[in-house]
C-alpha cells in the first residue's frame, strides 16, 4: 500500500508555532501513529520494518533537509515528540537527544534552532505545562533553551515574543533584579505577560519563592493563578505529591488553593493513597464551596469515586452535570464507581452506553487502575468481562498502576500477558518505558537500561541516560 500525502501550506491564527504557520496534518497524524513517513532519501531497512525509532528519525531528516523547514517542521518533529513520549518527565531528555541533530544537521541550524524554539515555548515545554526539568538533571537543556533564546533575541523576529524569551531567560538565570528592572521600565499591560513569563524561567530552575516574589512589583490575581499553576506541575514532577501538598498550603488565595488541593487529591488517588486523597477532599476548604470552574465537581466526583465513597461521588457528579453537560465524562465516572463497588455487571452496561472509543478506553483504563488500588484480587474478574480488543488497553493501564506502585514481578507478568495478544507494539513500549524509569529512579541502573533498550524508545533511553549522569 502506498500513501501520497499533500500538504499545501496554510496559514491560520495561532501562537503555538511560528509564524502563524500550521503544520501539515497529513504529516502529524501519520508520524503520530507511526504508519510511515517517506523522505526523499527513506531508509530502505526502515521502510521494510518500520520501528518508532526510524520512523521518527526519517520524519526528522526529511525536516531538517531544506533552509525552509520552518514552523511546518517544527511542528511536525514537537507534535511527533509529544505523541510519543511516555510520562510526564522525558521532555527534557527529549530535548537534549533532538538538540545535536537540530544543531548539526540542518540545512540553517540556526534558523531551525529558532524555530524550535518558539514551537517549544509556544507549546508549553518551557513554560511548564508539561513539566520542568529537574534542577541538576538537565544542564543540557537549560542550556539548550538560553541558545535558543540568544538567537532569538539576536534575529529580533518578532518584538513581542522576544521580550517574553528575554524575561524568560533572565529567569533562567535567576536575573531577579535584571527581571525587576524590565518589568518596571515596561508599560503596565506588559508587565503581567513579562511578570508571568520571568515567573516561568525561575520556576523551571526550583526559584518557586523568587517566582512568588514577584508578585510584589504586579499585584495581579490572574498571574498568582497562573504561578501556581506552573509552580505545583513542577514540583509534582521533580519532587512528588508530599511536596505539592505543602506547596499548595502556602498559596494565598483561597479559591486557588481549593482548586490545587482538588488536584492533588485526584493525583493522590490515582497513586493509590486513597485515605490521603480522601482526607483532602473532606477538608472544610473544599466541601460545601461554590465553584466557578465546574471541573473541579469532576475531579472530587472521581477522587471518591477511586476512594469507594460512591453517594458523595455521585453527589458530586450531579453538580458537575448540572452545569456541563459532560454525559459521557460523567458515565466513565460511574464506571469508574461501579468498578471499585465491585458490581461489574453496571460497569458493562455503562461501557456499552458510550458510543465513542475513546472514551471507552478511557474508562476501562481508569476503571482498572482504580480498582488495582482499591481491591487488587478482584481485577482479573473485571478484565475477564472485557471485550477482547479493550485488553491490550486495559493491560497497559494496570501495568502503570503497577509501576506506580513499585511492584516489579507484576509488571513483568502483565507484559508477558501482552506478549501473546495481537496489536500491543506500542502499549508494551510504553509500559516497558514506564518501567525503566521507575527503575533508575529507584537506582537499579542496570535493570532500567535493559528495559529502557528493550523497548525501543529512544526517549526512555535518553531520559535514563539522563538520571545516571
Amino acid at each position: 500500500m502506498k500513501i501520497v500525502l499533500f500538504n499545501p501550506p496554510h496559514t491560520a491564527i495561532g501562537s503555538r508555532v511560528p509564524g502563524e504557520q500550521l503544520p501539515p496534518l497529513g504529516h502529524l497524524a501519520i508520524v503520530a501513529l507511526l504508519l510511515s513517513v517517506v523522505p526523499a532519501q527513506a531508509d530502505p531497512t526502515c521502510l521494510s520494518a518500520p520501528t518508532q525509532d526510524c520512523v521518527f528519525q526519517m520524519a526528522l531528516d526529511q525536516s531538517l533537509a531544506t533552509p525552509k523547514a520552518g514552523a511546518a517542521a517544527t511542528g511536525l518533529i514537537v507534535t511527533a515528540m509529544f505523541q510519543e513520549t511516555s510520562g510526564r518527565d522525558d521532555w527534557a531528555a527529549t530535548l537534549d537527544l533532538l538538540w545535536p541533530s537540530v544543531t548539526a544537521r540542518a540545512a540553517d541550524p540556526r534558523q531551525a534552532r529558532t524555530d524550535l524554539g518558539f514551537a517549544l515555548f509556544g507549546l508549553g515545554i518551557s513554560q511548564g505545562f508539561s513539566g520542568m526539568p529537574e534542577p541538576g538533571r538537565a544542564p543540557n537543556t537549560i542550556s539548550a533553551l538560553r541558545e535558543m533564546i540568544d538567537d532569538i533575541y539576536d534575529r529580533k523576529t518578532d518584538p513581542e515574543k522576544e521580550a517574553d524569551f528575554r524575561l524568560y531567560q533572565l529567569g533562567l538565570g535567576n536575573d531577579v533584579s535584571g527581571i525587576e528592572a524590565e518589568i518596571a521600565a515596561a508599560r503596565w499591560h506588559d508587565r503581567k505577560d513579562f511578570s508571568l513569563s520571568a515567573a516561568k524561567g525561575l520556576i523551571a530552575i526550583g526559584q518557586i519563592d523568587a517566582a512568588f516574589g514577584l508578585l510584589r512589583q504586579v499585584p495581579d490575581r490572574d498571574i498568582a493563578t497562573r504561578i501556581g499553576q506552573v509552580s505545583l506541575a513542577h514540583v509534582l514532577q521533580t519532587e512528588g505529591l508530599d511536596a505539592a501538598l505543602a506547596l499548595v498550603r502556602r498559596f494565598a488565595d483561597r479559591t486557588d488553593r481549593a482548586e490545587a488541593l482538588a488536584k492533588v487529591a485526584l493525583e493522590m488517588a490515582q497513586a493509590g493513597r486513597l485515605s490521603d486523597a480522601l482526607a483532602i477532599a473532606d477538608e472544610p476548604l473544599l466541601r460545601g464551596r461554590q465553584w466557578k470552574e465546574s471541573w473541579v465537581l469532576e475531579i472530587l466526583a472521581e477522587v471518591y469515586a477511586r476512594g469507594g465513597e460512591i453517594d458523595l461521588a455521585l453527589a458530586y457528579l450531579r453538580q458537575f452535570e448540572a452545569v456541563n453537560r459532560g454525559i459521557a465524562r460523567g458515565d466513565r465516572i460511574r464506571i469508574i464507581a461501579a468498578s471499585v463497588a465491585l458490581d461489574f455487571d453496571a460497569a458493562r452496561i455503562g461501557l456499552a452506553h458510550l458510543t465513542e472509543r475513546l472514551w471507552q478506553e478511557q474508562a476501562v483504563s481508569a476503571s482498572v487502575e482504580a480498582l488495582y488500588f482499591s481491591s487488587q484480587p478482584k481485577v482479573e474478574a473485571f478484565l475477564a468481562l472485557l471485550p477482547p480488543d479493550h485488553l491490550p488497553k486495559a493491560l497497559g493501564a494496570l501495568g502503570r498502576a503497577q509501576v506506580t506502585a513499585g511492584d516489579v514481578p507484576g509488571v513483568l507478568a502483565t507484559l508477558k500477558q501482552l506478549e501473546g495478544l495481537s496489536d500491543t507494539e506500542i502499549v508494551m513500549r510504553d509500559l516497558r518505558a514506564d518501567l525503566a524509569r521507575f527503575l533508575v529512579r529507584d537506582g537499579r541502573v542496570t535493570e532500567a537500561v535493559a528495559m529502557a533498550e528493550a523497548s525501543g524508545h529512544s526517549w526512555s533511553t535518553a531520559y535514563v541516560a539522563s538520571r545516571m549522569k
